[in-house]
């Protein structure tokens, strides 16, 4: 399904049939005023102009403070579900809202165009523009609400195995979403719940003998290099053997994500240094990562 573009109205009538997004969250005042939460249609939410001027006049703003207090001053919602005026949750929604900011991923040549690709994922339901003009926010149905979390840390990780850094603030269920508007969105009504959950498991040292130090990390990363094997050759391989290095030696792992690299025909550096500059922002990945994809290269410690 291809961006529209037609006016609020004609796309409103377009997808009024019962789906995804028609159902009733939060919205609030602003995001300092959070008391008093009221109900609204998230479907009439994201097709309705009101604030339109309003958002125009942010992104043509070049001073950031006033573009902030521009901001401040326009409506917030909820995406994930309903909510009290305690911030607990009344009745979840069945989507998560992912956030994608340029700052975060300044590696992306062609950001504009992010959107066109983004629609070709089966599981988004709606991708706009965010206020600021800047990012783009997703709407995506989970197939377990009560692990909003889990979901969300699979999500991450789905990202940025294809260098997206999506915004770890989103991993909470009453996430606000400020107004914003976008004349050419994405929609998908057809759109499949997402099923992954990543849970966190820590490798059990009753049965787990393997020493993951520093000192036999290096001494692996000199095997992997000396034995000329390229182990980068799968893409998804190559960011998690980057954001392990960074977990465990934070930027000095550069040096050695490069020397690890520096074995495909494909290496150049500062492409390397793109892909590693992205595991910095979202590494969560342990060195025993590293450990068991040289396994599986046959390259192993004694």
């Amino acid at each position: 399904m291809r961006p529209c573009q037609p006016s609020t109205c004609q796309l409103t009538k377009k997808i009024k049939m019962k789906n995804i997004l028609d159902i009733e969250i939060s919205c609030f005042k602003n995001y300092f005023s959070q008391k008093d939460p009221k109900q609204v249609n998230l479907l009439t939410w994201l097709t309705n102009d009101k604030y339109k001027t309003q958002v125009d006049q942010l992104r043509a703003n070049k001073d950031k403070k006033e573009r902030n207090e521009l901001k401040a001053k326009l409506p917030a919602c909820t995406p994930s579900g309903e909510f009290d005026s305690d911030g607990n949750l009344i009745k979840h929604s069945g989507l998560i809202c992912l956030d994608i900011d340029l700052a975060d991923n300044v590696e992306i040549e062609d950001f504009a165009s992010l959107k066109s690709e983004l629609s070709k994922i089966q599981n988004i339901a709606y991708c706009g523009l965010s206020v600021s003009g800047n990012g783009y926010f997703l709407l995506i149905p989970i197939a377990h609400p009560d692990k909003h979390q889990l979901h969300f840390d699979a999500l991450k990780s789905d990202f940025l195995s294809v260098g997206i850094v999506i915004d770890k603030a989103c991993r909470n269920v009453n996430r606000l979403r400020g107004y914003s508007w976008d004349s050419e969105p994405y929609f998908n009504i057809n759109a499949i719940p997402y099923t992954k959950i990543k849970e966190t498991v820590k490798p059990n040292r009753l049965t787990d003998t393997t020493d993951y130090s520093s000192d036999r990390t290096e001494q692996l990363i000199k095997k992997i290099v000396g034995s000329g094997q390229d182990i980068t050759a799968d893409y998804s391989d190559w960011f998690k053997i980057g954001c392990s290095l960074v977990t465990e030696f934070g930027e000095s792992g550069r040096i050695y994500f490069h020397s690890i690299s520096n074995s495909s025909p494909k290496y150049n550096q500062t492409e390397c240094d793109k892909q590693f500059n992205s595991c910095l922002k979202g590494a969560g990945v342990n060195i025993e990562t590293l450990f068991f994809i040289a396994k599986n290269h046959n390259i192993t410690l004694n």
